[in-house]
């Protein structure tokens, strides 16, 4: 049996692992512009109300999570604790988060807000 030789050499690349991002996000270690950028997709994507654009509320979510170096969570949805007892700022996947109706507002916790302080709208 007789090979034919090869042309050009096979070059194999090796990629090095990338750095994971974090799971979750303080949003005053951030850059105010960042941040602000950051509000403004998730203002958008909260605004969405029918079913049919929720391939938009995904790509907003996606869009934010890259604009903030999170890790976008496998559901595709992020969620800021914004709990009113403290001041955390905590963004991280929306699966983890509490939430809960204050008066007419509804409000969510982080997990470690829901530790901390279990708050329950009354």
């Amino acid at each position: 049996m007789e090979y034919l030789p090869l042309e050009k050499p096979m070059v194999i690349a090796l990629v090095p692992h990338t750095q994971k991002l974090p799971a979750e996000v303080h949003l005053r270690t951030l850059h105010p512009q960042l941040r602000s950028t950051f509000d403004d997709l998730m203002d958008q994507a909260d605004a969405i109300d029918t079913p049919s654009d929720w391939p938009l509320y995904q790509h907003l979510h996606a869009d934010a999570a890259h604009i903030i170096g999170i890790q976008l969570p496998a559901d595709g949805e992020l969620a800021r604790c914004d709990c009113g007892h403290c001041t955390c700022d905590i963004v991280c996947a929306a699966r983890y988060v509490r939430s809960y109706l204050d008066g007419t507002v509804w409000r969510t916790q982080c997990p470690a807000c829901t530790d901390d302080h279990y708050l329950d709208g009354e």
